[in-house]
């Protein structure tokens, strides 16, 4: 049995039809067990059935995988949209204060050249008694 665990490096597997353990390297016999009559053996334990461990294994790497490229999915598709919604919120604010700058300056150029006119107005006598009255 000690020259078994040296060769190995300690892996055995019980064979259940000979009742025996027997040298079992884990790289090589994934199906089989080299002296073994059957296919039926136990693998690092003595409850669960080899091929029943394999597909476990199986199914629980498929599940691992599933779930993280969900997860690399919603980081990076969800995730990456709400930062681009976010920058263009930031964006947008940026343009409209940028425009209500520009109306800003604009309706204070307005007034200024309104103010103007009036001053022009007054100072030749061309008061409009009427907003509405028309200039001869």
């Amino acid at each position: 049995s000690s020259g078994i665990n040296a060769e190995y490096g300690g892996h055995c597997a019980w064979c259940d039809a000979d009742s025996s353990c027997l040298a079992y390297d884990p790289i090589t016999n994934i199906k089989t067990l080299p002296g073994c009559s059957t296919n039926k053996f136990f693998a690092s334990n003595c409850i669960v059935d080899h091929k029943v461990v394999m597909i476990a294994i199986g199914v629980a790497a498929g599940i691992v995988f599933i779930l993280l490229s969900i997860f690399l999915l919603w980081c990076c598709c969800c995730k990456g949209k709400a930062a681009r919604r976010r920058k263009m919120a930031n964006a947008d604010a940026e343009y409209q204060a940028r425009m209500d700058e520009i109306s800003n300056k604009h309706d204070e150029l307005r007034e200024q050249r309104q103010a103007k006119h009036d001053a022009i107005r007054q100072k030749y006598g061309l008061q409009k008694s009427s907003p509405y009255e028309r200039f001869d």
